[in-house]
């Protein structure tokens, strides 16, 4: 099977910029690749990730992707809730409860605070809140 090209007509972005956005990663997390839009004149950084950098950023989202997870978060960014209500709202198990948040908010997604004794958490992200919050949608993409 031989490589499609796509039905490009300008290419705006320069080989040598990427190559050398490439090479950078090699002591660097990201790094910004010039880009000007050919068409409109606008000119862009374009974030590029290195591949360990791209791997733990999917290793802190992962539990974005379990369900368990994503309703924790969703309650959450609703209001700040101590873990044994959490727990209840959930109907789950308290420690398996206070071992899924605790590892939310190892990975920064959710602030912690002690009050009288009791573990309280709350979203720590606004734009996942907002995210969480929107809803399911039905959008078509062409």
């Amino acid at each position: 099977m031989g490589q499609q090209q796509f039905p490009c007509h300008i290419r705006c972005l320069e080989g040598t910029d990427v190559s050398g956005a490439w090479d950078g990663l090699a002591t660097a997390a990201q790094i910004s690749v010039p880009y000007t839009c050919m068409l409109s004149g606008k000119r862009e950084a374009l974030l590029l990730l290195s591949d360990d950098y791209a791997d733990r950023l999917a290793d802190r989202f992962r539990p974005l992707g379990k369900p368990e997870s994503l309703k924790m978060l969703a309650a959450l960014a609703s209001a700040e809730l101590c873990e044994c209500d959490v727990a209840t709202l959930l109907q789950k198990e308290d420690g398996a409860t206070r071992r899924e948040l605790q590892q939310l908010h190892r990975l920064g997604l959710l602030k912690h605070r002690q009050l009288e004794g009791m573990n309280y958490y709350i979203l720590a992200n606004e734009a996942l809140s907002d995210l969480l919050k929107q809803g399911p949608t039905s959008a078509t993409y062409d």
